[in-house]
Protein backbone atom coordinates (compact mmCIF):
# COMPACT_ATOMS: atom_id res chain seq x y z
CA UNK A 1 0.00 0.00 0.00
CA UNK A 2 2.53 2.43 0.70
CA UNK A 3 4.55 1.51 -2.20
CA UNK A 4 1.81 1.80 -4.01
CA UNK A 5 1.17 5.47 -2.82
CA UNK A 6 5.20 6.39 -3.18
CA UNK A 7 4.12 5.07 -6.93
CA UNK A 8 1.27 7.62 -7.21
CA UNK A 9 3.09 10.85 -5.70
CA UNK A 10 5.79 9.90 -8.08
CA UNK A 11 3.68 9.68 -11.51
CA UNK A 12 1.50 12.60 -10.10
CA UNK A 13 4.91 15.03 -10.23
CA UNK A 14 6.05 13.08 -13.37
CA UNK A 15 2.24 14.41 -14.54
CA UNK A 16 2.17 18.09 -13.53
CA UNK A 17 6.24 18.21 -14.20
CA UNK A 18 5.46 17.29 -18.43
CA UNK A 19 2.15 19.49 -17.88
CA UNK A 20 4.29 22.74 -16.57
CA UNK A 21 6.91 21.91 -19.33
CA UNK A 22 4.71 21.98 -21.72
CA UNK A 23 2.99 25.12 -20.53
CA UNK A 24 6.02 27.04 -19.99
CA UNK A 25 7.40 26.49 -23.52
CA UNK A 26 4.19 28.06 -25.47
CA UNK A 27 1.98 24.93 -25.26
CA UNK A 28 -1.92 24.93 -25.55
CA UNK A 29 -3.52 24.41 -22.78
CA UNK A 30 -5.39 21.52 -24.66
CA UNK A 31 -2.70 20.29 -25.27
CA UNK A 32 -1.23 21.02 -22.00
CA UNK A 33 -4.51 18.91 -20.52
CA UNK A 34 -4.20 16.00 -23.16
CA UNK A 35 -0.11 15.02 -22.99
CA UNK A 36 -0.49 14.93 -19.05
CA UNK A 37 -3.78 12.89 -19.14
CA UNK A 38 -1.97 10.72 -21.39
CA UNK A 39 1.25 10.57 -19.18
CA UNK A 40 -0.74 9.48 -16.20
CA UNK A 41 -3.30 6.64 -17.92
CA UNK A 42 -0.19 5.29 -19.60
CA UNK A 43 1.74 4.69 -16.12
CA UNK A 44 -0.81 3.36 -14.93
CA UNK A 45 -3.74 5.61 -13.19
CA UNK A 46 -7.03 5.40 -13.31
CA UNK A 47 -7.68 9.08 -13.78
CA UNK A 48 -6.28 12.22 -14.23
CA UNK A 49 -7.97 15.54 -14.28
CA UNK A 50 -6.22 18.90 -14.48
CA UNK A 51 -7.30 22.88 -14.05
CA UNK A 52 -5.30 25.34 -16.26
CA UNK A 53 -4.73 29.14 -16.49
CA UNK A 54 -2.08 30.52 -18.19
CA UNK A 55 0.12 31.16 -15.21
CA UNK A 56 -0.44 27.40 -13.28
CA UNK A 57 -1.81 23.87 -13.10
CA UNK A 58 -3.72 22.19 -10.82
CA UNK A 59 -3.10 18.10 -11.09
CA UNK A 60 -5.00 15.37 -9.63
CA UNK A 61 -4.27 11.63 -10.21
CA UNK A 62 -6.58 8.73 -9.09
CA UNK A 63 -5.43 5.05 -8.29
CA UNK A 64 -7.61 2.56 -6.88
CA UNK A 65 -10.03 5.07 -5.49
CA UNK A 66 -7.00 7.20 -3.81
CA UNK A 67 -6.72 10.79 -5.12
CA UNK A 68 -3.23 12.59 -4.71
CA UNK A 69 -3.55 16.66 -5.96
CA UNK A 70 -0.43 19.23 -6.75
CA UNK A 71 -0.30 22.48 -7.83
CA UNK A 72 2.48 24.55 -9.61
CA UNK A 73 2.95 28.12 -10.71
CA UNK A 74 4.00 28.81 -14.32
CA UNK A 75 7.08 31.02 -15.19
CA UNK A 76 7.01 31.68 -19.40
CA UNK A 77 9.66 30.37 -21.07
CA UNK A 78 8.99 31.49 -24.07
CA UNK A 79 7.93 29.56 -26.94
CA UNK A 80 9.96 26.23 -27.76
CA UNK A 81 8.22 23.66 -29.97
CA UNK A 82 11.40 20.99 -29.80
CA UNK A 83 10.26 21.10 -26.34
CA UNK A 84 6.83 20.61 -27.26
CA UNK A 85 7.41 17.80 -29.48
CA UNK A 86 10.28 16.24 -26.85
CA UNK A 87 7.43 15.99 -24.24
CA UNK A 88 5.06 14.26 -26.83
CA UNK A 89 7.40 11.53 -27.92
CA UNK A 90 7.92 11.11 -24.14
CA UNK A 91 4.34 10.22 -23.69
CA UNK A 92 4.02 8.35 -26.89
CA UNK A 93 7.13 6.21 -25.80
CA UNK A 94 5.48 5.39 -22.40
CA UNK A 95 2.00 4.73 -23.77
CA UNK A 96 4.03 1.82 -26.09
CA UNK A 97 5.51 0.65 -22.70
CA UNK A 98 8.99 1.34 -23.74
CA UNK A 99 9.43 3.70 -20.77
CA UNK A 100 8.33 3.08 -17.35
CA UNK A 101 7.68 5.88 -14.79
CA UNK A 102 11.64 6.48 -13.60
CA UNK A 103 12.85 6.29 -17.15
CA UNK A 104 10.01 9.12 -17.77
CA UNK A 105 11.60 11.06 -14.75
CA UNK A 106 14.95 10.82 -16.43
CA UNK A 107 13.91 11.78 -19.56
CA UNK A 108 12.21 14.90 -18.62
CA UNK A 109 14.97 16.02 -16.27
CA UNK A 110 16.96 15.65 -19.32
CA UNK A 111 15.32 17.50 -21.31
CA UNK A 112 14.65 20.22 -18.76
CA UNK A 113 18.13 20.57 -18.55
CA UNK A 114 18.73 21.00 -22.23
CA UNK A 115 16.12 23.82 -22.26
CA UNK A 116 17.83 25.45 -19.66
CA UNK A 117 21.11 25.21 -21.30
CA UNK A 118 20.36 26.46 -24.58
CA UNK A 119 18.52 29.50 -22.30
CA UNK A 120 21.75 29.91 -20.55
CA UNK A 121 23.30 30.07 -24.05
CA UNK A 122 21.48 32.51 -25.42
CA UNK A 123 22.35 34.51 -21.85
CA UNK A 124 26.01 34.31 -22.55
CA UNK A 125 26.85 31.74 -20.53
CA UNK A 126 28.13 28.60 -17.56
CA UNK A 127 27.66 30.42 -15.07
CA UNK A 128 23.55 31.66 -15.70
CA UNK A 129 23.04 27.57 -16.47
CA UNK A 130 25.17 26.40 -12.87
CA UNK A 131 22.97 28.67 -10.82
CA UNK A 132 19.54 27.55 -13.54
CA UNK A 133 20.68 23.63 -12.75
CA UNK A 134 21.07 24.23 -8.86
CA UNK A 135 17.15 25.06 -8.64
Amino acid sequence: MQADRATQRAITRLCIQCGLFLLQHGAESALVEELSTRLGLALGMDSVESAISSNAIVLTTIKDGECLTSTRKNTDRGINMHVVTEVQHIVIMAEHKLLDYKDVEKTIRANQAAALSALATGFHGRPLLRLLLQT
